[in-house]
């Protein structure tokens, strides 16, 4: 059936679900949106909304219905349904069913309904996920995952809503006790089972031209989808899933690409994306999708820019090693401010000769006492500060371990001038971070001890952020980013907050600090990005493609050659590749076998058959 999309008669369901009951201004950007396109909107809440929440959801619904939060989107769908029941859905010549897991309208989504309403289906949606001719979770009805309309976006047109067959799938169903069961007993077999009765069916983005290229188009393609197809929609998960997807599937360019495009070609405010990415997913994982690596030149500078604003503020724990910090220090024209004791930040101000050099009369014994003192001294033309920390490199032996760290802190945080001028240029390009840092040490004996990232301290992390009140995502078996030696480049809103000011009050030991620091930048709705260099950045690549390419020596031996992803869980489970085993031979049917050939053959002939099977494998014929 077609519709009349001047008379807007549509009913919508909206499924919204927030683990801290928060109503994120995205969720408000597109109902506004969609309820211009819709004469009823029901907002179904899987758990209780804050009472703030609550509020906003009613500004922009009709009528909000909260339930439990069990049965996942689809459980949320089938009450809304039941809620209104069949009678009143039946008055409607759509029904849309959408939920939380995107953002829009990137365009307007009326454009999507005018175009939509021309066509003569049943049932639509915006976007589709291409058959799989394997079923990937081994629960799938049909024994392959069909081609289906992604479930995020559903419109059901009259003719569908109002027929026995639907009617009878959506009674009949059980809510998913678990994702996998929403995807397998809802999302991917809905389309095909309509479409079996006769059902006619499209999607506003059509993706044909990218089958056989990927099975998931919205998440890999993206940004084609929007140039070229005016797709009102990202998916959230594009910010924050599973890396070994991307690498599956892509380079990892994807979701860059399409958030590039978005934020320079569409009227979309960026902001309320990472408002709500920095208030719910764990930081690391939105780091590796996004590419938050920034490799700038240390020679040269962007036009226009100066040093100005800035300040370097370094606390002078020990001064035996200064001569491996001295040549960041030489013909420096930057503001830079000492901190420690005075025989030591005096025995640094002589050997510098820098210009701009000042002690200042704090003498910090912590990390944090350091940062503090800064605070303190903050002078409001100050945007950012690059913060160091000089110790002394004779830790751990060999002392060459110390001293390549000391080099890459200090290259990629506070390498030259122009380095720190392009290091503001990119701060500014990119106004929601607020922290820079070094990359991870994964040399000498810092890759044992950053083996898993928290170097044994996930629970005093944890404890140290539950009372300092900052509540984020962070994962045991994802890695944090570290500014292992307390290097980093961080905005001066960041650094003289009131959230820093507290985090400096709770003690605790700098390696601890270190790791929470950038979670405790994320609790502020900034994101923590890598600073490189370009002379470090080529040592850094070197360094990992040189190691990636010793360890796959040494697995791909073991447990052979694959998908990154596959590999890795081959060597998690021990699972060795199995070398070809020659076939199994009932040893009754080969004697008997030979006992037929030597009764039926010539004596010359048997023997000549014997001498040549013997050679085949490998054995000495002795007639």
């Amino acid at each position: 059936m077609k519709v009349e999309n001047n008379l807007k008669n549509r009913c919508g369901i909206f499924l919204f679900y927030d683990r801290d009951g928060i109503v994120d201004d995205y969720i408000l950007y597109m109902l506004k949106d969609l309820r211009q396109n819709l004469s009823y909107l029901l907002v179904v809440c899987n758990g209780e909304p804050g009472e703030e929440g609550l509020k906003r959801l009613q500004s922009e619904s009709d009528e909000v219905l909260i339930r439990a939060n069990h049965g996942f989107d689809v459980g949320g769908y089938r009450e809304g349904l039941f809620y209104l029941g069949f009678k009143e859905l039946q008055k409607y010549d759509e029904i849309v069913l959408f939920n939380y897991t995107f953002f829009g309208g990137i365009y307007p989504f009326s454009e999507m309904f005018e175009k939509m309403s021309t066509k003569d289906l049943d049932f639509w949606g915006i976007t589709k996920h291409h058959k799989v001719e394997v079923d990937p979770y081994g629960k799938n009805r049909y024994g392959y995952m069909p081609e289906h309309i992604q479930s995020h976006f559903l419109v059901l047109r009259n003719s569908l809503v109002s027929s026995d067959d639907y009617k009878e799938f959506i009674i009949s169903m059980k809510n998913p006790e678990s994702y996998v069961d929403s995807i397998c007993d809802y999302e991917t077999i809905l389309t095909k089972h309509f479409e079996d009765l006769g059902y006619k069916w499209e999607v506003y983005a059509d993706t044909a031209r990218y089958e056989r290229y990927a099975y998931c188009p919205v998440m890999f393609y993206i940004k084609d989808m929007l140039e070229k197809d005016r797709c009102p929609i990202i998916k959230r998960r594009s910010f924050f899933t599973d890396y070994k997807d991307f690498l599956i599937n892509t380079c990892g360019q994807s979701s860059v690409e399409a958030y590039d495009y978005i934020r320079n070609h569409t009227d979309y405010d960026v902001n309320m994306i990472w408002d709500n990415i920095l208030r719910v997913e764990n930081i690391s994982e939105v780091h590796k999708v996004m590419q938050f690596n920034y490799c700038m030149p240390e020679q040269v500078s962007y036009d226009g820019e100066t040093l100005e604003n800035m300040q370097a503020a370094i606390w002078v724990k020990q001064t035996e090693s200064l001569v491996f910090y001295q040549e960041f220090l030489e013909n420096r024209n930057c503001d830079i401010v000492l901190y420690g004791s005075a025989e030591n930040t005096k025995k640094v101000a002589s050997a510098a000769g820098a210009a701009h050099l000042t002690i200042a009369p704090e003498e910090p014994e912590t990390y944090q006492e350091f940062l503090a003192a800064v605070q303190k001294n903050h002078k409001p033309g100050i945007q950012y500060y690059a913060l160091l920390v000089m110790d002394t490199v004779e830790k751990i032996r060999p002392y060459s371990n110390e001293i390549s760290n000391v080099f890459k802190d200090w290259k990629c945080i506070f390498a030259s001038d122009e380095y720190m001028i392009n290091q503001k240029h990119t701060f500014l390009e990119n106004p929601r971070m607020g922290l820079g840092i070094p990359p991870v040490p994964d040399f000498g004996e810092f890759f044992a001890k950053y083996a898993d990232g928290w170097a044994g301290n996930y629970e005093k992390v944890s404890e140290y952020l539950d009372r300092i009140a900052v509540r984020v995502n962070k994962k045991k078996e994802i890695a944090p980013l570290i500014p292992t030696e307390g290097a980093v480049m961080i905005k001066a809103d960041c650094l003289c907050s009131d959230s820093m000011t507290e985090a400096l009050k709770e003690p605790v030991e700098d390696d601890v600090f270190y790791i929470a620091l950038p979670f405790i930048v994320q609790g502020m709705r900034y994101y923590t990005g890598t600073l490189y260099s370009n002379e470090y950045a080529a040592v850094d690549i070197t360094n990992s493609d040189y190691m990636m390419r010793e360890l796959n020596k040494a697995v791909f031996d073991k447990y052979g050659a694959n998908y990154h992803s596959v590999v890795a869980d081959r060597v998690k489970n021990n699972i060795l590749e199995q070398p070809p085993q020659p076939p199994v031979i009932d040893n009754n049917w080969k004697a008997r076998t030979k006992r037929r050939l030597k009764k039926v053959l010539p004596e010359k002939i048997y023997l000549k058959g014997k001498k040549y099977y013997f050679h085949l494998r490998g054995r000495e014929f002795k007639g």
